[in-house]
């Protein structure tokens, strides 16, 4: 249940519905699909039972990946089906998804799984926070929960640009999953971080994020950790 909802967000985040009237008693669903696809990423169509108050059937298409919405609704605007010329408009309320039982003809693109694991080794962050002069440490910890739900490509490459309008829909919703991927690592990261450090890098990325306190902390953790040996060393001389 929690994936199926996580996936849905997914797509609620960067869709827009777009009401569809005027079309043919016998038109479903699956041509409303297929007739809208060439203007855009269709993610889901659905036709209700009920009927506007002139006793015409509508219906809304959910597309993703809409840079403007003035434009798509013109194209819609143009397309026949048979006699009958779409009328299109935004949706006055973005449409939730659908729950089966609800009766309506509903068309829907496949969404790929989505799992999400809240590792209990995210505990080790609750007792130090990273203030800098343990970032070795603390950046230990962080990739061990990382190995842990298979996340180290995360801090290893960038979050990759946003597809191209031409994208096809399941690149679009691929790359929402990486984006959520990449946001919840860099909530971790930010919470186990001093609020002065939290505030510089509430913007980050996780990649970049790691990127820049390694050219802060590292050298001078190392330096720190050398001098402590040389320290330790003299000590036993003595």
């Amino acid at each position: 249940m929690g994936s199926r909802r996580s996936k849905e967000d997914d797509v609620n985040r960067i869709s827009i519905s777009i009401y569809v009237t005027n079309f043919p008693e016998n038109f479903s669903a699956k041509e409303l699909f297929q007739s809208c696809k060439q203007y855009g990423h269709v993610v889901d169509s659905f036709i209700p039972r009920k009927r506007t108050k002139e006793g015409k059937r509508f219906g809304f298409v959910r597309f993703i990946n809409v840079f403007n919405v003035d434009r798509l609704v013109n194209n819609l605007c143009t397309i026949w089906v048979g006699q009958f010329k779409l009328h299109a408009n935004k949706a006055r309320f973005q449409r939730a998804t659908l729950n089966k039982g609800q009766g309506a003809d509903h068309k829907k693109m496949a969404l790929p799984a989505q799992n999400i694991n809240h590792s209990a080794f995210r505990s080790m962050f609750d007792n130090e926070k990273l203030s800098g002069t343990n970032f070795n440490d603390w950046f230990a910890r962080l990739k061990l929960v990382l190995r842990v739900e298979k996340k180290m490509h995360i801090i290893e490459q960038p979050l990759p640009p946003l597809p191209a309008p031409i994208s096809e829909p399941n690149v679009v919703v691929e790359w929402t999953k990486q984006y959520d991927a990449h946001t919840e690592i860099a909530c971790l990261m930010l919470g186990s971080m001093t609020p002065e450090l939290h505030r510089q890098f509430e913007l980050y990325y996780p990649y970049d994020m790691i990127q820049e306190l390694r050219s802060m902390f590292e050298k001078q953790a190392g330096v720190e950790k050398f001098d402590l040996i040389q320290t330790f060393h003299a000590c036993k001389q003595d």
